[in-house]
Formats: structure tokens, C-alpha cells, sequence
């Protein structure tokens, strides 16, 4: 009797043991080959970055919706599609219009000295409207005469 040193099956002969031993072979190339093309696996429920991309270096990515003009607006703002390496826009399906048609998200992308700019403008912008609320003069309608002390509004985050 020959037995299997893998799963202890036994054979009367040392030919169907070689044939035997073969199947094992073929059976664990082909678990070989399978794992390299699965892809890996992520379960279900577990948070994960739906939408990462990487963009062409010294640039900011951005996906924008081909919906509501915001692709021209982009393409305006000096955004540009990335693509892959077949030459097509990159894109992802991310819902539907009313009428049943999808919405697709397109992978942008900005040089980042703009980006950058664009984010100091924004930024600006932010500050006008904080130092009219520490000042208490936030959306202040005429004659509302606001009780603001001289020394201004103070606010104090706590955790």
C-alpha cells in the first residue's frame, strides 16, 4: 500500500500514487494562479475611500459630477480630465438622474500653484465673514444697534 504524505489517502500502487501526487500539483498551481489575479479582498461594511485616485504629480485631483454644469465649471477653473492608460477620461458611475440616465463622476485635476491660490481666495473670504462675527456686525441689518462690548466677542472652544 502507498500512502499520501498530503492527505493520507492510500493507493496499491506507486503509479496511482505519482498520478495522485500530480493532481495535488495541478491543484496548487492553479490556487497560485487564482489568488495573483483575485483581487483583495475588502469586506463589507468596513469604511474605505470609495473615490481614491491618484492624479499626475504636481497636480490636485477632484471628481466632479457631469451634472448641473459642473464640468464646464471646472474646465473653466482651469481643470483638466485625467485618463488611463488607453486615453479615456476616468470616470465612475456614482447615481441617477430623475429620468432613470446615471451621473458620472470625472476624475480632475488642477495644477497645485492654482489649487493653492484657489484656497487662499477661499480663505480670505472666510476670514472677512469671521472677523464680522467677532466683531458682532454678522449680518447686521440697519439700524439693529447690537449690543457689542469694546472688547470685541470672544469665542472659546472646549472638549
Amino acid at each position: 500500500m502507498e500512502k499520501c504524505d498530503r492527505c493520507e489517502k492510500e493507493f496499491d500502487t506507486p503509479e496511482q500514487l505519482r498520478g495522485h501526487m500530480m493532481h495535488h500539483k495541478r491543484y496548487e498551481d492553479n490556487q497560485g494562479e487564482a489568488e495573483a489575479e483575485r483581487k483583495q479582498r475588502v469586506p463589507l461594511g468596513v469604511l474605505r475611500p470609495k473615490l481614491a485616485a491618484k492624479v499626475r504629480s504636481g497636480r490636485v485631483g477632484r471628481w466632479l459630477n457631469d451634472d448641473g454644469g459642473r464640468i464646464n465649471d471646472g474646465l473653466d477653473g482651469g481643470y483638466e480630465f485625467e485618463k488611463d492608460k488607453e486615453g479615456n477620461k476616468i470616470r465612475k458611475t456614482v447615481g441617477k438622474r430623475k429620468d432613470g440616465s446615471e451621473i458620472h463622476a470625472y476624475l480632475m485635476s488642477i495644477d497645485k500653484t492654482f489649487y493653492d491660490e484657489d484656497q487662499a481666495t477661499k480663505q480670505a473670504d472666510i476670514n472677512k465673514v469671521e472677523e464680522q462675527i467677532f466683531s458682532g456686525k454678522y449680518d447686521e441689518k440697519p439700524g439693529e444697534n447690537r449690543y457689542v462690548p469694546k472688547s470685541g466677542i470672544s469665542v472659546s472652544v472646549t472638549n
